[in-house]
């Protein structure tokens, strides 16, 4: 049996353009939150290898010591990068919930596409499965003769095949979802 030719199933995005706004404003989210969460780390880093002086620069420079002020201000930094990685999950999630929500109509766009190429080959299957219906009995048809002759099968010994039962059913599916006729 010939192989089909390559078919490409687009993407959910390929096939539905809100879909793939979406799946591109959370992709950008995520990336932001990434840089942000790692823009925390290394801020709270910081704050832990050099702490801050315990007294206010103001002292500190009276007392004529160096003060480096960025280092008081990393707390507020630190606030800052966790509202903003904070924000930014409760904003993807919104963005997960609507790509959930949009999967089925851009799923619909998908099948629309495919239908043709999948009732191509499930008709496919489906002159197989007749094919070896019709094997099946034309062997069956020989061990009846052996039978009539009254011939000790055992030494055959006979296939039967068994699995075949189902495809009946496989046939009607197929003819009721209108791949084949």
């Amino acid at each position: 049996m010939a192989k089909s030719p390559e078919f490409r199933v687009l993407s959910l995005a390929e096939a539905d353009s809100e879909y793939a706004t979406i799946e591109t404003h959370l992709t950008d989210l995520m990336s932001k939150h990434s840089a942000a969460h790692r823009e925390a780390s290394v801020i709270e880093a910081d704050i832990l290898a050099r702490p801050a002086p315990r007294m206010r620069s103001g002292v500190a420079e009276l007392l004529g010591n160096t003060v480096d002020t960025s280092l008081q201000q990393r707390p507020e930094r630190l606030k800052e990068k966790r509202h903003q990685v904070a924000d930014l999950e409760d904003a993807i999630e919104i963005l997960r919930r609507r790509l959930a929500d949009r999967r089925g109509k851009a799923s619909v766009a998908v099948c629309a596409a495919v239908r043709e190429e999948y009732g191509l080959r499930v008709a496919k299957i489906c002159v197989a499965l007749n094919d070896v219906d019709a094997a099946a009995k034309d062997a069956e048809k020989l061990l009846d003769a052996l039978d009539r002759e009254d011939v000790a099968l055992s030494y055959l010994p006979p296939m039967r095949p068994t699995f075949m039962s189902g495809y009946l059913h496989y046939l009607k599916e197929a003819q009721e979802a209108g791949y084949v006729s």
